[in-house]
Parts: structure tokens; sequence; C-alpha cells
């Protein structure tokens, strides 16, 4: 039966979701059939390689990861109470306490109906003005039965996006700040720039992101298991634009972002029964990328050994620090500073945002909006580490000038895109800071990952179950009788040689690092989780 789009809005129940359904797969395949003969060669290697991703992440998806729910609730438990003492601490601030005035109008029970009332549920009776005249302010009126005001004060509330932007935009006439599709907005990067014009506001935008963060928490902390206990993903494979994956709640509305589960909470993710959890993570990556695509060998040569350490030194030299790598790695991972005292948020932590957002182009200020850390911590560390590798900022001004000539650019798998954001703005620059280094490694990962899952679990006898991508690492459960066999599949499928060419032209050979932990949890190993990942020299 030939349906048009117009006859299948006039069908009903089952026969109208076969008729959207044959369009939607109808129309997919004629743009398909449309577009295919116009792909280049380099297109439509792309387009295969795209294609080939989609049965690992589709067998990762449908498999999911066990939760351990006694773990998750007391997660659950000790996130809830922080969310609030945020909140509350929120509330106290002069940039809030002083200036909040959010009013609603009172709606409840009347506590004093009139007498011989029968209303099941007595209401307020509100004072009206006449026919044809003004109407009353609600600010004056009050209830004619109980004397109860028409409007009551409202607690400010963080989640709010309405009450974020009335409090900076309309009370504190912050310079208001436009989206995309240029509707007001109150994102993160929105409030960055508020933040970044009214230095009086940065406390509170400060706190207004870590309530953002906690909420992201909570909420997937908070979500939906399947039946048997999993938490699902999709990974959604040609997402980006840049090649990285992205993951969100699979189709049934279930799970989450398994990529963006933090440190803290990843002790809740167990293996299936018998089985041991394993992590293994590209070391370094993206910092070595950006040390061969500048071509600077100092740096090159510190990822030789422990490069977040290294910087470390460099940028925080009144640490007391050993001389020997090895034991300064654990003086740097020990050690908590006073301005970001969080668990996991150590100073060789520090070190990778350091790293990370000075490679990227963040200035000082923007890498303290976005890690929480003082400006003046930032200007300093990111003073030091330029000093120490200037070929980087020579690579930065070459990136960015491609960009502004709007110039294709490639990563180390010669994937290419021409940004058509505008040349001369600063978040363009961004984007073809980050496309080298970060869409160059999801594209090494990922075909890491394909490796693993092809040749190891997509074969008669499996030794691996792949469960999970998560940026630069591919979480994975196998029975410890394959251990060693386990071991040397993670060398032979994501340790591999890649030829990158720096911006001066010289090719060098590159083989990022993996990094294998093994455990009976996702979470690290330590005092409080003594079953977890524990590193396996490969």
């Amino acid at each position: 039966m030939k349906v048009s789009l117009t006859e299948a809005t006039q069908l009903t129940g089952e026969l109208q979701f076969s008729a959207y359904a044959c369009l939607d797969t109808t129309g997919t395949r004629e743009i398909f059939d449309t577009l295919l003969p116009r792909l280049t060669d380099e297109q439509r290697r792309i387009y295969a390689w795209s294609m080939a991703q989609l049965s690992p992440a589709t067998a990762m998806q449908f498999r999911g990861v066990k939760v351990n729910e006694t773990e998750r609730s007391r997660a659950l438990a000790s996130i809830t109470e922080r969310l609030k003492e945020t909140v509350r601490a929120i509330r106290s601030l002069p940039a809030v306490a002083t200036v909040w005035d959010g009013k609603e109008l009172e709606t409840g029970v009347c506590p004093s109906p009139a007498p011989g009332s029968k209303a099941a549920v007595p209401r307020h009776k509100w004072p009206r003005a006449e026919k044809g005249a003004t109407p009353l302010d609600p600010s004056t009126m009050k209830c004619r039965q109980c004397g109860a005001a028409r409007e009551r004060p409202v607690l400010f509330e963080p989640g709010s996006s309405h009450q974020v932007m009335r409090l900076l935009y309309e009370l504190h006439k912050a310079p208001k700040q436009y989206g995309k599709s240029g509707t007001l907005t109150a994102d993160d990067e929105a409030l960055a720039k508020v933040a970044k014009r009214r230095k009086a506001l940065a406390p509170l935008v400060e706190h207004l992101l870590t309530h953002r963060d906690l909420a992201k928490q909570r909420g997937f902390l908070d979500c939906t298991l399947s039946p048997a206990g999993r938490y699902h993903s999709s990974f959604n494979v040609a997402a980006a634009w840049t090649g990285r994956w992205s993951s969100s709640k699979d189709a049934f509305r279930r799970g989450g972002n398994l990529q963006n589960i933090t440190e803290q909470h990843r002790h809740i993710f167990i293996p299936d029964t018998g089985m041991k959890i394993g992590y293994a993570d590209l070391k370094t990556a993206e910092s070595m990328k950006v040390a061969f695509l500048s071509g600077c060998e100092s740096y090159i040569e510190a990822h030789k050994g422990d490069v977040h350490t290294y910087v470390c030194r460099l940028v925080w030299p009144e640490l007391p620090w050993n001389g020997d790598i090895k034991k300064d790695k654990k003086i740097a991972s020990s050690l908590l500073p006073p301005w970001d005292a969080v668990p996991g948020h150590d100073y060789r932590f520090q070190s990778k945002r350091v790293q990370h957002g000075s490679n990227f182009g963040l200035t000082p200020f923007g890498m303290a909006i976005i890690a929480h850390v003082p400006v003046a911590q930032c200007a300093a560390a990111q003073e030091a580490y330029f000093a120490a590798f200037p070929e980087i900022k020579d690579w930065q001004k070459y990136q960015i000038s491609r960009v502004s000539e709007q110039l294709p650019i490639y990563n180390a798998l010669r994937r290419m895109v021409r940004l058509l954001g505008r040349p001369w703005d600063g978040h363009t620059h961004k984007q073809g800071l980050a496309f080298p280094p970060q869409g160059g490694v999801g594209d090494i990962l990922n075909l890491g990952l394909w490796r693993l899952w092809s040749r190891y679990e997509a074969v008669p006898d499996p030794i691996v179950e792949v469960l999970a991508q998560v940026h630069d690492a591919v979480l994975h459960q196998y029975h410890p009788r394959h251990h060693d066999a386990v071991r040397a599949a993670i060398r032979d499928a994501m340790m591999f040689p890649v030829e990158v060419t720096d911006f001066r032209g010289t090719t060098r050979e590159m083989t990022i690092p993996v990094e294998w932990a093994v455990g009976d949890n996702w979470g690290k190993a330590g005092p409080d989780n003594p079953n977890g990942l524990k590193e396996i020299a490969l």
C-alpha cells in the first residue's frame, strides 16, 4: 500500500504507526541514494568507518553494565545531601540573599473557610475588581476569610534556568547572553562570560556550576535500570562532527551517559558473577597528540614517563618533590590543593586540567571557571607551562591561521573537517585547536575498540566482552581464566603506531601507551574501595 504523508496523518492506531515507520525508512533511503553518489573517496572512507563502529556500539548498548544497588543507594543519599548543602550556600550568598525577590500566587487551602461551606477542599476568597475596572494589584490582595496575602515569597531555585536568568539579567543587570538560536540563555558558557565581565558575580557563578554538576550526578544515580539491574547506554557513533562518540539513555529511556560518570561514583558498576572488570585506558593520549602535532621535543620526551607529574613539578615547584618521578607521582596524587579539596582532585589531576585547558586555547579565567580553580593559580600555572613548552604556542598560532583562512584541518588518521563557524571568533579557534588531538584520539581509541571486539569477542570462542567506550578508554569484562589471553589481546588491539606530521612538516611515529587496570568494580582501588581497579603491566 502506497501512503503519502498527508494520508498518513489521517490513519489511526497500529496502521498509523506502521505508515510512519515506513516513511521514516523510505525517506532516509531516498536521501541516502541521492547523497551516496556525491561522496568523495575520503567521505566514503569515513562513512564506511562509521558503519563499522556500529557493531561494537550496538553490542555494548544491549549488554549494559551490572550495578551494585546497595552502593548506588549510598551514593545517591550522599550526593542528595551535598546538593541540599549547595542550595543552602547559594541562597545565603549576598548576590542572592540581598536581591532575590521571587514571588508566587498563594493557591493553597484556606484554614478559615466561610461558615457553612460544604466544599471538600476550602479555597481562599480573593477580592475582585469591579467589572471594567483596573485589575487589582496581587501584592495588595488578602483573603477575605483568613487574611492570607495573595502573593508569597519564593526561595531561589538554582536548578531553574528561568530564575537564574532573572537573577543575573534583570536583578543584577548582567550582560545578557544569547545561544546559537538567538534565545536568552544561562548555560555554562553564558555563565562563564557573565563571571568574566562581572567579577562580583564570579562566586555566584562558581556555586551555580557546582550545583549543576551535582544535579547531573544525582540524575545519573537516580536513573532507571533494566529489570536485570543493569545500566544501559546508547553509544552514538556519528553524533559529533569530530568523530568522537557520545552517549545517552538507551531506546527504552533507561540508564544514561556512561561516558560522563565521575570517578567518585564508578565503584557502583560491577562485573557479572564470576567475571573481572577491566579498564584499558589510552595513557596521556590527547596531550601526547599535542606534543607530536607541535613537534615539541621536550614535551614528547616528557611523555616517555609520567607527563602529568612532570608538568605538576613545573607549575607547582613549592610542593615537597623528591626528584624521583615515581615517588613524585605518589606525592602529586596524594595532596589536595586548598582551593579544590574534592577527593580525586589532587595536584596531578589539576596538572591534567592545566595541560588540556592550555593546549586547547583556554585563558586562565576560562580554566578557572571550568575547573573551579582560582584565576591566579591558573595564570601562574599556564605561564610556567608555556615557558617550558613554547612550541605549543607556535602550533596554536598555525592552527588558528588555518581556521581563520577557512582551510581544511586534519587529525592523525586523516579525518578532515572544514569549520563553518565565524573564522575570526575565539570559539571557532578553540574548535580548531581541539579537533586534531581530540578527534584523532577518538578515532585511535575506536579503532582499538573495534579490533578488540572483532578479534576477541565476535568470534566462536570469545575471551572478552566490551561494556563501554569512555572517550579514551574501553571498559570490559572477562573470566579470570582468560586473564593472560586478555592482557595480550589488549596489547594487540589497542597499541599500534600512527604516523603524525607536525605543523612544520616533520613526520614521527607515535604509539599511545595503554594503561590496563583490573578489579571487582570500576572504581579505583583505595582504602575505601579495596576491590577496585588495580593497574597491571601490559
